[in-house]
């Protein structure tokens, strides 16, 4: 692996930590502009690591689900997001329990 693509996956996993912060206090509040202001980027920056703002929500949605955010991971839920396609009737009965 190449320092660009290292440092090119380093950005956007930050970009994403940023995306989860955001998500967490309101997921209105989730935009390229807004994550940007946090890293000191332009949103067309941030951007440039996903293609675009529904691809960046995604991908944040997936990591929310992947490392089983609590406070985002119900409203993917009843919101019936792609992310939680997958997710054990089990699993989400567990989230829902405190939603």
């Amino acid at each position: 692996m190449s320092n660009k693509t290292e440092h090119g996956q380093a950005t956007a996993d930050r970009i994403i930590q940023a995306g989860l912060e955001l998500w967490r206090n309101d997921p209105a509040s989730v935009s390229a502009r807004r994550i940007g202001k946090i890293l000191g980027m332009k949103h067309n920056g941030i951007l440039y690591h996903f293609g675009d703002i529904t691809d960046l929500k995604d991908a944040i949605a997936q990591e929310a689900v992947r490392i089983g955010d609590k406070a985002i991971v119900p409203g993917l839920i009843v919101n019936r997001h792609p992310s939680v396609a997958d997710m054990s009737e089990s699993d989400r009965a567990t989230y829902l329990s405190g939603f």
